[in-house]
């Protein structure tokens, strides 16, 4: 019975100091932008979100000088997770174009009972999707799972949960900051 415990207090242990080695990674450095970019959580956790068709994805953005957020306005619950998430990639994206030469406007277009509206809540007759469309979706507005991908020309954000829906919208910053594995941000941090 000693030896048992012991062995499972060794186990926990090295259990315990397996994870403190492993140090939680947050923010990375872009030397020629001399800017730190702080995400939400763990970069190796964003990194974990599937990012399907990325080399669209990256194309896509970077040909745009207009991101448009799109997303189904019809749960409070889903809106408090987007306008999260929009601030996180706009706060990131806004200030990484600046640094990479390039000026990009930001527009917002949601959906409520059929009717669309902007981000001044006028109601919109003809959208101008013009530019990077990002489609936000989380839980309660048809996220089945959590990823990135493009389809018809779109880049979709969806998370099937709440942190999904953060992880995937910094999945997305790190993929057109060129970061698509832990590797990459060995030189920015």
């Amino acid at each position: 019975m000693a030896i048992k415990m012991k062995s499972s207090l060794l186990l926990l242990a090295l259990i315990f100091l397996a994870a403190c080695a492993q140090q939680e990674v947050k923010e990375i450095l872009i030397p020629r932008h001399n800017v730190i970019y702080t995400f939400s959580y763990d970069i190796r956790e964003s990194l974990g979100v599937p990012a399907e068709n990325a080399a669209e994805i990256i194309e896509t953005t970077s040909r745009n000088n207009r991101v448009i957020f799109v997303f189904n306005g019809s749960s409070e619950k889903d809106n408090a997770l987007f306008a999260v998430t929009s601030f996180n990639i706009v706060s990131k994206l806004d200030q990484y174009f600046y640094n990479e030469g390039a000026s990009v406007y930001f527009d917002v277009y949601y959906l409520v009972n059929d009717t669309w509206y902007n981000k001044t809540k006028e109601v919109q007759q003809n959208l101008d999707l013009s530019g990077t469309v990002i489609w936000l979706k989380g839980p309660d507005t048809g996220a089945q799972r959590t990823v990135v991908y493009m389809k018809d020309g779109y880049i979709f954000v969806e998370g099937a949960d709440e942190k999904g829906v953060v992880l995937a919208g910094d999945r997305l910053v790190l993929l057109v900051m060129g970061v698509n594995r832990f590797e990459d941000i060995e030189g920015m941090r």
